[in-house]
């Protein structure tokens, strides 16, 4: 399961790689784009001043005194110059720049526009075809610009709109990142508290192990040397007892070999080569002895007394044979019991070096998974910083458009309405 979710997270790796290069590319390709807009804008801007400006400067020149007196001269007829206005003509002037004034002081962002149609009417003495001309141009004008301004505000709407939508889901993914790697981490700390408790529960048994071997050790070495001492008295004690059936009971005594004596028998010579020593010591002397002491008759043998010595001697080796016996089983079952217990110990032990090693390798899958999970969250955090950057730019092309659109949209609207009020004041209208 673990190798499936390794594989899994490789190709949400790469495909976080892929997604992070488009994302790349359409940052740089909605930089261009806006550069371009901004250009074009500026162009365009630019243009519409410039055009604003000529304007303005012609109705100057057109309006001069100099100019006047000048067409009074060279126009052909009196109806066309620009002198010859009707009590009728400036009644509509009038009326007509009291609209556009009223548009302008309720509309107090650029009046541009209703300025030049306000010199154009002011300077007007053929007509005012020309000036109704210009106002269907400048309402055709600001028509467009509006149409423009909402093209471009429900542009700016749907990219912050998709922009904050990425940036959401990356910010999503980095806190989703951020708390797997929590659980990964939680989950090293325990394994490693896991391998160390293992590591001291096997140093404690191998320990117990060691000692248990040299008290089973201790134990037979001290059960080995009891026997051997067992044995030795009881050699002894069955000497003693055939030295006296040889007096007492000849026909049960049992007659041994010199070069076979057992240890027994080494101390039984031993203690008659001292007898033998003091007698002779006793023999030698410059004083020759005194005559032999009166007889006193045949010496008869104590056997009743002689029968109880051998009855205590017999109890005495049924006695270690006993203790043998005992020890023998104490000793057998020492063994099987530490036999046992090594082969728990053994199992035990195998049990714990293999929870060892699958720890140990779980401990190595998951540190591989913790760097995974580092690595893609990098790679969302460099989204997220770049996705970050492109909405910063789009504010700044598009904000101030999206404060003021509904202010601009009314402005124009309001603007436009006068245009036309002055239009139709000027093509002979009574708005009183």
């Amino acid at each position: 399961e673990l190798a499936v979710d390794i594989v899994r997270i490789k190709e949400d790796l790469q495909d976080t790689r892929e997604a992070y290069g488009e994302d790349k590319t359409y940052l740089a390709d909605l930089d261009q784009m806006c550069a371009n807009r901004k250009k074009e804008w500026e162009e365009r801007s630019r243009t519409r001043l410039e055009e604003l400006r000529a304007l303005k400067e012609t109705i100057a020149i057109l309006s001069d005194d100099d100019a006047l007196e000048l067409f009074k001269k060279v126009l052909p007829s009196p109806a066309a110059s620009f002198m010859q206005v009707t009590e009728s003509t400036a009644q509509l002037k009038r009326s007509a720049l009291r609209v556009l004034r009223d548009a302008r002081q309720m509309h107090m962002s650029d009046n541009t526009n209703l300025d030049f149609i306000g010199m154009a009417i002011r300077g007007d003495t053929r007509g005012f075809g020309h000036v109704q001309e210009m106002i269907n141009d400048m309402i055709e004008n600001l028509a467009k610009t509006q149409r423009s301004d909402d093209d471009k505000k429900a542009w700016c709407l749907d990219k912050l709109s998709a922009g904050a939508g990425a940036k959401a889901e990356f910010e999503r993914s980095i806190a989703d990142f951020s708390a797997e790697m929590e659980q990964v981490k939680t989950a090293l700390a325990t394994l490693k508290d896991e391998l160390k408790a293992l590591a001291s529960s096997i140093a404690a048994l191998d320990k117990s192990v060691a000692e248990a071997t040299e008290q089973r050790k201790a134990e037979n070495a001290e059960y080995t040397n009891a026997q051997a001492q067992n044995v030795a008295s009881k050699q002894l004690l069955e000497f003693a007892k055939n030295r006296l059936h040889q007096f007492y009971n000849p026909k049960l005594h049992k007659a041994a070999k010199k070069e076979e004596l057992s240890r027994a028998g080494r101390i039984f010579d031993s203690h008659s080569a001292s007898f033998v020593q003091v007698a002779r010591h006793k023999q030698t002397g410059e004083v020759a002895p005194p005559p032999p002491p009166e007889a006193f008759g045949a010496y008869a043998k104590k056997a009743e007394e002689s029968n109880g010595v051998l009855a205590m001697i017999d109890l005495l080796i049924k006695d270690l044979d006993t203790d043998a016996s005992q020890s023998k089983v104490e000793e057998k079952n020492s063994q099987a019991d530490y036999e046992e217990a090594m082969t728990d110990a053994s199992k035990k032990r195998a049990i714990s070096v293999k929870e060892v090693t699958a720890k140990t390798n779980a401990q190595a899958e998951l540190t591989d998974h913790l760097q995974t999970l580092s690595d893609k969250r990098a790679s969302m955090q460099d989204k997220l910083k770049a996705k970050e950057e492109a909405l910063g730019s789009l504010h700044k092309e598009c904000d101030w458009l999206l404060q003021n659109s509904e202010a601009r949209k009314e402005a124009r609207a309001g603007e436009v309405d006068a245009l036309k009020k002055a239009k139709a004041i000027l093509s002979g209208a009574d708005f009183n």
